[in-house]
C-alpha cells in the first residue's frame, strides 16, 4: 500500500475506475503533476451509452484541478479510446471535466464561488493563479448553462423592470429585463431600439405572461415605451 497516492486518490474522488499512478512535484514552478489511470475493464460508447471494446489511449492531456497547499495541481491522463458499434473510434466519458476543457469541474466550481465573493474576474484570476482569459471563459460558459436549464415559462411575472447599460466606447447598448421582486436578471440583449426590445420581450415571456404583466419599471426611453405598449397591453 503506497499512503501518499491512497490520500490523494481519496481527495481526488474520480471514481474507482480512475486510479493515480504518479505523483510528480515541480518545487520551482510549485506544481504538483498528478498522473491518473483507467483501470477498469469495462468500456463504454459515450454516445450510444453502449459496452465497447478498448481500440488505443489518447496522447497525454492535462488538466487544471485545484490547489494542493499553495501549489497548483494538474491532472494528466492518457484518456482510453473505445471502437464502438457503428465502427466509430470515440473517447470516453472522463465524468470530471468537460470533453473540450483543460480545468477539472472541481476547478469550474472553484472558479464561481470565488466570483461570487469577489464580484470581479481579475482578483479571482490572481487568488487562482490563472489568466483571466479562462475566468471569463468559465464565467461566461456557466451562466450560459444556467440560462439554457432555466424555465420561467410558468412563472407569473406581474412586475418587470427594463433598464439600458452601455459598454465600450461609442455608446453601445444592451437592453436588460429583471425581475425586481427576487433581484434577478430575466434576459440581456443587444440594443435599446423598439425593434430590439421587442424581441427581447418575445424572447423572455410567453403571450400569457405578458399580458400578466401590471407594472414595468423603466426610463422614459421612448422605444421602451412604445416596446411596453404595444406587447404588455395590461401594464
Amino acid at each position: 500500500m503506497n499512503f501518499t497516492k491512497d490520500f490523494f486518490n481519496l481527495l481526488l474522488d474520480f471514481g474507482d475506475e480512475w486510479v493515480i499512478t504518479n505523483i510528480e512535484s515541480n518545487h520551482k514552478d510549485q506544481e504538483v503533476f498528478l498522473d491518473v489511470e483507467y483501470v477498469s475493464d469495462y468500456y463504454e460508447d459515450p454516445l450510444h451509452l453502449t459496452p465497447a471494446k478498448l481500440y488505443d489511449h489518447t496522447e497525454v492531456r492535462v488538466w487544471r484541478h485545484l490547489d494542493i497547499l499553495h501549489y497548483k495541481s494538474y491532472v494528466r491522463c492518457r484518456i482510453p479510446r473505445v471502437l464502438c458499434e457503428d465502427g466509430k473510434v470515440r473517447r470516453i466519458s472522463i465524468g470530471w471535466a468537460d470533453k473540450h476543457d483543460r480545468h477539472t469541474f472541481n476547478f469550474e466550481v472553484k472558479v464561481i464561488e470565488l466570483l461570487k465573493a469577489t464580484k470581479n474576474q481579475t482578483k479571482t484570476a490572481e487568488y487562482l493563479n490563472c489568466s483571466f482569459r479562462l475566468v471569463n471563459r468559465i464565467m461566461h460558459r456557466c451562466t450560459q448553462r444556467g440560462m439554457e436549464r432555466r424555465d420561467c415559462s410558468l412563472v407569473p411575472f406581474e412586475h418587470i423592470s427594463i433598464d439600458e447599460k452601455s459598454f465600450h466606447k461609442g455608446h453601445k447598448y444592451v437592453t436588460v429585463i429583471s425581475h425586481p421582486k427576487s433581484g434577478v436578471i430575466l434576459e440581456v440583449g443587444e440594443g435599446r431600439d423598439t425593434a430590439s426590445t421587442e424581441k427581447l420581450l418575445d424572447k423572455t415571456f410567453t403571450k400569457t405572461q405578458l399580458e400578466n404583466i401590471n407594472t414595468v419599471s423603466m426610463d422614459m426611453w421612448k422605444p421602451y415605451m412604445q416596446s411596453i405598449e404595444r406587447k404588455t397591453p395590461n401594464a
